[in-house]
């Protein structure tokens, strides 16, 4: 017997004459086996599967945390990070921790690495595997995701209530605009009710007087007045996280910017794709 390089690393072959046809045959059989089990396995893929969070959404200035569960498929190192809208890291929650085969679970309390409450917003997960002994690297999401358009059901708006009510199949970015038709000039105009908020999935529920920005000019009076509701995919699982009055995303960034460019190779990470 013996062993050389192949498709899957080593090509294993056999020669016995016909004394081993019996008992070490068989072993011999075996042994050649789970050799081709071992070497096949170190060179599949590893992987990362079953990415989840345990909750539509939480509030970190109640105490309220998420749990992010996983598996992988073989013992190795795991890093795990939390990035913002713009693919920014905020928080890691582990690095190169060895990890068995299965579920393992995470929590996070809605803080980036300073201990800071993030803002009001749709984080993501990002999730890097290496299994024991390979080279080969499972990254989660594996690749960047475009945002796809999210059919919206059963959207209404009460003037009475100021209750816009609408339901998402899935966690997304939610855009809500008012139309109509202005009297000088007379022609169409919009106003953006909500640009860009995340939402879980379900029935949900906004609140708009139903004035501009200004608060003189009441739109649902106007005339060819209609509200369009319209949402796009979040990355999955959607962290989103409420209850943060204290701090806007905008405000965040911009501190976040400066930061970085007083510390080199802040955001030049892996998890945040290499940038």
């Amino acid at each position: 017997m013996w062993l050389k390089r192949g498709r899957y690393g080593v090509t294993i072959r056999i020669l016995w004459n016909s004394v081993a046809e019996g008992r070490w045959g068989r072993r011999l059989l075996l042994s050649a086996a789970a050799l081709i089990g071992a070497a096949r396995g170190l060179n599949a893929e590893p992987q990362v599967a079953g990415v989840e969070a345990s909750r539509p959404f939480f509030n970190p200035t109640l105490g309220q945390r998420i749990d992010i569960g996983f598996q992988v498929t073989d013992e190795g190192l795991v890093t795990v990070g939390v990035l913002d809208r713009d693919g920014e890291p905020v928080r890691l929650l582990a690095s190169k921790r060895r990890v068995s085969p299965g579920r393992t679970l995470l929590r996070w309390d809605g803080r980036d690495d300073e201990g800071l409450v993030v803002p009001d917003e749709a984080y993501s997960v990002a999730i890097e595997f290496r299994r024991s002994g390979g080279a080969k690297l499972a990254r989660y999401p594996g690749t960047n995701r475009a945002a796809k358009e999210i059919k919206v059901d059963s959207a209404n708006y009460d003037p009475a209530s100021g209750v816009i009510s609408y339901k998402l199949p899935m966690p997304g970015r939610i855009d809500i605009e008012a139309k109509y038709l202005s009297s000088s000039p007379y022609s169409a105009s919009k106003v953006a009710v909500i640009t860009g908020a995340p939402r879980a999935a379900g029935l949900v529920i906004d609140i708009w007087s139903g004035f501009d920005r200004s608060g003189k000019l009441y739109l649902v009076d106007q005339p060819g007045f209609s509200l369009s509701v319209t949402a796009t995919t979040l990355p999955l699982p959607a962290l989103i996280t409420v209850g943060n009055r204290s701090a806007d995303f905008e405000s965040y960034r911009r501190k976040r910017g400066a930061a970085a460019s007083t510390v080199l190779g802040v955001g030049a990470t892996t998890l945040a794709g290499g940038r």
